[in-house]
């Protein structure tokens, strides 16, 4: 059985948790639990190389896609972030249809600022 590749991937709970991990489907990060009613949606997430922006891309083939306001009201709310964001300064984010890194980094859009 050949193994699946552990990607970055992120869903978004009604709650306001951002979940943030490297795994390889986004309903392991929902309890493994592909019709989580708590989702809103997901996707995939970059680090540039320096770790100070973050890009939220893509969609979760298993709960779809969250908007760039619901991510914004996330990271506005006093729900911790998530530890893979720690030195983030500059949050980006693509249309849900921007599905490959290339296209993502080449249509995203800033969207938040973190102060330092």
């Amino acid at each position: 059985m050949k193994e699946e590749s552990r990607n970055p991937k992120f869903i978004l709970l009604k709650s306001g948790v951002l979940k943030i991990q490297y795994c390889a489907r986004h309903k392991e990060l929902a309890g493994n639990d592909p019709k989580n009613p708590d989702v809103i949606g997901g996707g995939w997430w970059h680090l540039s190389d320096d770790k100070t922006e973050i890009t939220f891309y893509a969609l979760s083939t298993d709960f779809g896609y969250a908007t760039k306001e619901q991510i914004i009201a996330s990271l506005d709310s006093d729900v911790k972030r998530p530890h893979a964001m720690m030195g983030v300064e500059r949050v980006f984010y693509a249309p849900f249809h921007a599905l490959k890194l290339p296209a993502a980094m080449e249509k995203r859009e800033l969207i938040y600022t973190i102060a330092p």
